[in-house]
């Protein structure tokens, strides 16, 4: 089992456990689906909010142990009133390092992939050669890639699709398969997967319930599986600890999960949660440590994903606009006093 995820340290396999049989050529193409049209759209000069994705000149176990360093943030890219950009997911092709992104566009409410290689020159990070590197006539996000076998892959968060998908490179990092499910009928959210105790995990939440809410973990011996579902899905509920923030990884010697704070606003921020116990049958995991946005930041009211490769951590970060932007950050502090209330008097 050879894998490469994005700052992440592959155990290896139990001698126990063989691989699965399942190849990549075997799962099912992605039936045919009439464009399922915008899911959001927002509007910056009225009610809005804003992505952008920025460098920090630390690894993302750095980051983690110490939030401060988020202060060292350089954004890569301008504003602008059609597009916003999020979900950064860094690699490494040994000569490169290659940023994936979502590219969202608020006239169709769609998102696609795009990836370009990061460089810096003067001290000034810049992303240079972008281009789409996947799109679909349906909102594509959150691309997860990785190496396995000499071959790379992409599972985006294609919930609209249905399933969970996979991607196989014709030509990295900018022509891919057309997608096989992964998992059929699922409508996973910001999908990552990683290794442990010599099994495969297959992590998300589920835009079928309370999206934001319901950390679902399927497990297998192989990334083409079959997956089978934890015994009590869904291990972790709750808008404050559950959507996927990132790829678990070990940082200083402790298993932490990175997963999106969303109790007050969508993305509002980020908590390690230290992995303490996971099986197919048993899941436990308690609070490390949170990251917020610095408040004198260009984008103080949200961050949404972590990723990291070769010593550098890219984060995205979110900034209402318009209306949002002079009464949302009193309607997120309105919530938590809600909330502080109903905790002390409740």
């Amino acid at each position: 089992m050879s894998l490469v995820f994005p700052d992440l340290i592959v155990e290896s396999p139990s001698p126990k456990r063989s691989p699965g049989k399942m190849g990549y050529n075997t799962l099912p193409n992605i039936p045919n689906n009439r464009p399922s049209g915008p899911t959001f759209k927002d509007s910056p000069g009225f009610w809005g909010e804003t992505w952008n994705i920025g460098v920090v000149p630390h690894s993302a176990e750095s980051l983690a142990m110490a939030p401060g360093r988020l202060k060292d943030i350089q954004w890569l890219f301008a504003d602008t009133p059609t597009d916003y950009f999020s979900d950064p997911c860094l690699v490494s092709d040994g000569t490169r390092m290659i940023l994936f992104f979502e590219r969202f566009n608020r006239s169709s409410g769609l998102g696609t992939i795009c990836a370009g290689t990061l460089s810096q020159a003067n001290g000034q990070w810049r992303l240079e050669n972008q281009q789409t590197a996947l799109e679909a006539p349906y909102h594509l996000s959150h691309p997860f890639v990785f190496g396995h076998q000499g071959k790379w892959y992409l599972i985006p968060e294609a919930a609209d699709s249905g399933h969970i998908l996979i991607h196989e490179a014709l030509d990295f990092p900018f022509r891919w398969k057309p997608g096989k499910v992964l998992l059929p009928g699922v409508r996973g959210l910001d999908p990552v997967v990683f290794s442990h105790d010599g099994l495969l995990w297959l992590m998300f939440t589920d835009a079928a319930g309370a999206h934001n809410a319901n950390l679902q973990a399927f497990y297998a011996d192989s990334v083409f599986g079959p997956w089978k579902p934890h015994s009590a899905n869904p291990i972790v509920t709750g808008l404050g600890v559950s959507r996927p923030a990132g790829v678990p990884s070990l940082y200083s010697g402790k298993f932490l999960r990175p997963a999106q704070d969303s109790r007050f606003t969508y993305g509002q921020s980020l908590v390690f949660r230290e992995i303490q116990e996971l099986s197919p049958t048993r899941f436990r995991e308690i609070t490390h440590t949170s990251m917020s946005s610095l408040p004198d930041s260009p984008y103080p009211h949200g961050l949404h994903s972590l990723s990291g490769a070769g010593g550098l951590c890219v984060i995205d970060g979110k900034s209402f606009t318009g209306l949002k932007k002079i009464l949302g950050p009193g309607m997120v502090y309105l919530k938590q006093a809600r909330q502080w209330w109903r905790g002390r008097y409740a």
